[in-house]
């Protein structure tokens, strides 16, 4: 379904929604209640800083090891 053949993609209706960020908010928009992130601004600034590390350092960084076949490459 997602043009860059990733997962996770949400599909609502005929609509059809990737990458994890995007999902979130798409979410959140949709379905108010409960909330996905903090009220205020600040901490929903700090969430989305957390979001970003884990979508550029940490994400990355696993798909590399999930995609190691020997014991050397995955150390």
């Amino acid at each position: 379904m997602s043009p860059y053949g990733k997962v996770p993609v949400l599909r609502h209706g005929d609509t059809a929604i990737w990458e994890s960020a995007v999902i979130n908010e798409y979410l959140g928009e949709v379905f108010p209640e409960p909330q996905l992130l903090p009220r205020t601004p600040a901490e929903r600034a700090q969430a989305r800083i957390w979001i970003d590390y884990a979508n550029v350092r940490f994400a990355p960084s696993v798909y590399k090891l999930l995609l190691a076949q020997s014991p050397a490459d995955r150390a």
